[in-house]
């Protein structure tokens, strides 16, 4: 995903193993992953893009890109770079950065992304979970699949930039009003599965329950409960993936769920297909959108 600046940076960075893994490659794309522990000497500075790349985080991290504002990642946002670009990350949570990316080589990209970030849709990222997914566990994949599933996830990716636009810059009355709705967002990207009520958010950000909820639907279109709950139901993919079919209910506790019958109602209006269905599901080039 990223290259090293220079051969100096690189000498120094060979006794540390890489968080950044290629699972699969073509002479079009790259599917990879980013694991990086809080105190590993890639975590702050990873060195530039190589490729147009967008990312989908597991974990909660604050990034920044040159010249612009820091914003929250986490299972709610698709991540967006185009070669070159540069940016540097800070801790949210002690799980460091935890993210999956599809790279297009930047001789085949046709259209750089123009902004940093964007709210990606419950079906896509449960998509590209099963892309990232499939890649990894099945031996013989065939190659032009996978470029076309890589392909689809571009354009829908585009087609959520393109049909819901940033806000523009005078959405935002002041700077504390922007970065109210951003510490919002780092609170529940890491506490997601407690039982926080509006009041336990509002104190914990020192402002009142009206302003709180006024600013945070205007700057991310969702509730806070909305927002939490698609976080829930994002990470849950992870332990509905990695444990034993049959288990489904532990997901559903791990997830912040009091049942499984109520993690399962909130499962299939979110992705449109039970966990079941999820699991069983093969993946669709086209996305499934």
């Amino acid at each position: 995903m990223f290259a090293p600046e220079n051969a100096a940076s690189e000498v120094e960075h060979m006794a540390t193993p890489s968080p950044d893994r290629v699972v699969f490659e073509t002479a079009l794309i790259e599917v990879g992953e980013f694991r990086c522990e809080l105190d590993h000497p890639l975590f702050e500075d990873s060195g530039p893009i190589e490729n147009c790349c967008v990312v989908f985080p597991r974990s909660g991290v604050a990034i920044e890109h040159e010249h612009a504002r820091s914003f929250v990642a986490n299972p709610n946002v698709v991540t967006l770079y185009n070669p070159g670009d540069r940016y540097r990350r800070t801790a949210i949570s002690q799980a460091g950065d935890r993210s999956d990316w599809f790279a297009v080589r930047r001789e085949h990209a046709g259209r750089l992304f123009p902004i940093t970030h964007a709210y990606s849709s419950a079906r896509l990222y449960a998509f590209q979970r099963r892309l990232h997914d499939a890649v990894v566990r099945e031996r013989r994949i065939d190659p032009l699949m996978v470029e076309e599933a890589v392909m689809s996830l571009f354009d829908q990716v585009f087609r959520t930039i393109d049909g819901d636009p940033p806000p523009r810059a005078d959405t935002w009355r002041s700077r504390k009003h922007r970065d109210l709705v951003e510490d919002a967002m780092a609170l529940l990207s890491t506490e997601f599965t407690r039982p926080l009520t509006l009041t336990d958010i509002a104190g914990r950000l020192d402002v009142s329950v009206f302003h709180l909820c006024r600013l945070f639907r205007r700057g991310t279109g969702w509730t806070l409960h909305e927002y939490r709950t698609q976080l829930r139901l994002r990470s849950s993919l992870e332990g509905l993936t990695t444990r034993p079919e049959g288990t489904v209910v532990f997901t559903a506790l791990g997830a912040g769920y009091s049942s499984h019958s109520h993690y399962g109602l909130a499962f299939r209006r979110a992705f449109g297909q039970t966990p079941s269905e999820f699991l069983r599901a093969p993946l669709n080039c086209r996305g499934g959108f």
